[in-house]
């Protein structure tokens, strides 16, 4: 599935909880956030989507994805 790039927003910010000293100071967080009204798929599928991820749906029909498992922006991005 394609989504076009107006659709999808990745935003970078500090991790959260503990880690060291790198944890303050670089944003490494990745944060994924895609339209689900924008996504070229079937309306039911869309509907499924809903359902099954609506524990990372905003208020905005937003999908949203964190991934701070790695310490570096780009390893975050890349997961």
């Amino acid at each position: 599935v394609v989504v076009a790039a107006w659709a999808v927003e990745c935003s970078f910010s500090r991790r959260v909880g503990p880690g060291g000293e790198n944890v303050n100071k670089i944003s490494a967080r990745c944060q994924l956030r895609v339209a689900v009204g924008a996504v070229p798929i079937h309306p039911e599928a869309r509907q499924r989507l809903r359902e099954q991820g609506s524990r990372w749906l905003t208020a905005g029909d937003e999908l949203v994805i964190d991934c701070e498992s790695e310490r570096s922006q780009s390893g975050n991005k890349a997961g």
